[in-house]
């Protein structure tokens, strides 16, 4: 969709001025995102620049001197980086916006994930948040991690001017991730899970147009609808 399509942008500019460490105006007027069916692409105008520096500077004021062991984490951050979550979930993967690693002077760590929203419809919260939390997992297998060690996701959705945070021990995500997801997720990939579709949880899924679940819960609505319409003699009687 051209909402989707636009939030691609939007995160293409937030890498470019993360990673070139300038301000997203220096991209004012450039063309970014050309596709097959937005072939003229996403101007970066004036509403792009703000929401996008909104984002950029919540990521840079965060607090980055982690002790990395893969060589380009040696300045701990990582940006729009495949995180792979496949021992919880097969073949889960996903591309996280922002990662920052912080080892404070008494060797606690805060492992920092934030995620970029760059729409103005649905307000999103970062407290269990599923796509945040299965980030954070992605990026336990980089490093050793204490149980005790803290997990933040944070939401910047600053088309809504909102910023959402919460936190979550490296114990409290692993048991999530071993006790809810992993359970999950095996019965979904054995075909033997009830699945539960409805406005909220399918709004953007991208199974959506091929589901099963979701076209059964369809058609069943639509009968209940018809089953509703009163008979020819009750409209005569109506009349």
């Amino acid at each position: 969709s051209e909402f989707a399509e636009y939030g691609t942008a939007g995160h293409t500019l937030g890498e470019m001025c993360l990673t070139q460490e300038l301000p997203a105006k220096t991209f004012k007027g450039e063309i970014l995102n050309r596709s097959e069916h937005f072939p003229d692409g996403f101007e970066v105008d004036d509403e792009m620049i703000d929401a996008v520096q909104t984002y950029v500077d919540y990521c840079n004021q965060l607090p980055d001197d982690g002790r990395m062991i893969e060589e380009k984490m040696e300045d701990g951050r990582l940006i729009e980086e495949k995180v792979d979550f496949s021992e919880w979930v097969p073949e889960g993967f996903g591309t996280a916006d922002f990662i920052a690693i912080d080892d404070d002077i008494l060797g606690k760590r805060t492992i920092q994930v934030v995620d970029l929203k760059m729409g103005k419809g649905v307000k999103v919260n970062a407290e269990n948040n599923p796509q945040g939390m299965l980030y954070a997992l992605g990026c336990l297998d980089r490093f050793v991690a204490d149980p005790e060690d803290v997990v933040r996701i944070a939401i910047v959705q600053p088309r809504l001017d909102h910023i959402s945070e919460w936190e979550i021990t490296v114990k409290e995500l692993l048991e999530w991730a071993v006790k809810v997801v992993k359970k999950k997720a095996g019965e979904a990939w054995a075909g033997i899970m009830k699945f539960s579709p409805g406005e909220k949880q399918c709004r953007f899924c991208k199974a959506s147009a091929t589901c099963k679940a979701l076209a059964e819960q369809s058609l069943q609505t639509a009968m209940d609808i018809f089953t509703d319409i009163p008979t020819r003699g009750d409209l005569k009687q109506i009349h």
